[in-house]
């Protein structure tokens, strides 16, 4: 099977303990809500959470995985600033950890506006994001 060229994330939940513990003062308010959803989805004990999280990844296992083809050698994130259910500090979180994998192009998107779910449902959001990654992708 083909190693995809490109990885696309947008509005993403890639930190799962802070978004209980670290959601910030625009979101606070959902923080037991996100509880009992996570909770629900992988288990009340918490420190599990971390090894399900994107954004905790191991950058030297993912960038063994690149110098091997065996991983994207794109990664695109965005995250609309309006987002009401995520905050930017996931964005940030998955960024800051992509950014350490040698040999991987990290783009940071400015395609995603409004709330949580309009780049799904408006479509072009997702279409400039997929637009953009094949021009990253075909620099490479």
């Amino acid at each position: 099977m083909p190693t995809p060229v490109a990885l696309i994330g947008l509005n993403g939940l890639y930190d799962l303990p802070s978004l209980v513990h670290d959601l910030g003062p625009a979101h606070d308010i959902l923080s037991t809500d996100y509880k009992i959803m996570l909770s629900n989805a992988f288990g009340a004990d918490e420190s599990k959470w971390p090894g399900y999280s994107p954004a905790r990844f191991d950058p030297d296992r993912i960038a063994e995985r690149l110098s091997r083809g065996r991983a994207p050698q794109l990664a695109v994130a965005d995250q609309s600033e309006d987002d009401q259910l995520v905050p930017m500090n996931q964005l940030d979180r998955l960024a800051t950890n992509l950014r350490k994998v040698n040999g991987l192009q990290v783009t940071i998107g400015n395609n995603c506006t409004g709330k949580h779910a309009a780049p799904w449902q408006q479509g072009f959001m997702i279409w400039d994001s997929v637009r953009n990654a094949k021009v990253s992708a075909d620099r490479l």
